[in-house]
């Protein structure tokens, strides 16, 4: 398992040649579907299923995008969020300022309209492991009803 490089990048500008370098900086090979399938996690405002994304690239069969979602966990490039009854859901790790981040942020599930939003600006609480436990990755969730549903 590689651990996760921390990057600073701006999405909204990258062109295919980022795109490329993005992939290389994470130590993946870029290739014609990996590309597709970075473009849409970067397109996407929120956190996404495999299944979303094989419904919007409908060129791409799912065992591929089940092996690149894989390439790209191991790789430190997208993280995994286990939404309740949504299943595994995907997001790209992001960065907010200049240099290495640490993109720890909370998630909240929608109980009624079963979207899954990322929460940022709210602090996940900082939390006492026993001595010995070194913490790779987690995943804070909240349950609740969205202000769209709530309306």
């Amino acid at each position: 398992m590689h651990l996760r490089i921390e990057f600073s990048y701006n999405f909204a500008i990258m062109n295919n040649n980022d795109l490329e370098q993005l992939l290389q900086d994470h130590g993946i090979k870029a290739t014609a579907n990996r590309l597709i399938i970075l473009k849409a996690l970067m397109n996407s405002s929120r956190p996404i299923t495999m299944q979303d994304l094989t419904d919007e690239i409908e060129s791409i069969d799912k065992s591929n995008v089940f092996r690149t979602l894989s390439t790209f966990r191991e790789h430190g490039l997208v993280h995994v969020i286990e939404a309740c009854d949504e299943g595994v859901m995907y997001e790209l790790y992001r960065s907010d300022s200049n240099g290495p981040h640490n993109d720890i942020h909370p998630h909240f599930h929608c109980v009624v309209c079963h979207k899954v939003f990322c929460l940022k600006g709210v602090t996940v609480p900082k939390l006492n492991y026993p001595e010995g436990f070194d913490i790779l990755e987690g995943s804070f969730l909240v349950n609740g009803i969205c202000p769209e549903c709530k309306a």
